[in-house]
């Protein structure tokens, strides 16, 4: 029968060069930083603050794109809001206003004391992709309060009625930032 022959070749070492960033296509994922929360972050506030998920990326192209993505779990008493942020204080990922006593945010969640709902969180999804137009480093963060009472609470990696039980867990959450070169 016939029989086909493939050549092959190897280039040389010095030949061969690394693609840098900016020669890389737009669309490219040019660097990745990661962080997983483990501990737990509990609040009564009535303010919106920071609960210690966050990522710091240095963007190597002003023009660059950040894709923010992560997963979170989130549980609570009363009413509790989730926002995610860029740099201290810019609110990012928000949903339109509303009425003027209505909470803007990344996620709002209702929970009471029953059964079915007490030990029982969410696993939310971030996926944003923000224009921060900088080289400098930018830190995304998850924001969490509750701000109708401070009799509410909320609680990240951990569910409202925890205690040492083998029905009763803890959980991690995690969020990314990606460089997309434009």
């Amino acid at each position: 029968g016939d029989s086909t022959v493939m050549a092959l070749s190897t280039i040389p070492n010095n030949m061969q060069a690394a693609i840098t960033a900016a020669e890389m296509p737009v669309g490219s994922v040019i660097q990745t930083v990661s962080f997983v929360k483990t501990d737990v972050y509990t609040s009564q506030s009535t303010s919106i603050v920071t609960t210690g998920l966050e990522v710091t990326i240095t963007p190597q192209f002003a023009t660059s794109k950040i894709l923010v993505t992560g997963s979170v779990y989130v549980c609570g008493y009363g009413h509790y809001d989730l926002r995610l942020v860029r740099d201290n204080g810019v609110d990012i990922m928000l949903g339109d206003a509303g009425g003027s006593n209505e909470i803007r945010g990344t996620y709002h969640g209702y929970r009471t004391t029953s059964y079915n709902t007490t030990y029982d969180g969410d696993g939310i999804a971030l996926n944003y992709l923000d224009s921060p137009n900088t080289t400098n480093a930018t830190t995304y963060k998850l924001y969490a309060g509750n701000p109708n009472s401070s009799s509410y609470q909320v609680y990240i990696n951990y569910q409202y009625s925890n205690g040492n039980h083998n029905w009763s867990g803890r959980c991690a959450s995690s969020i990314t930032a990606q460089e997309i070169k434009q």
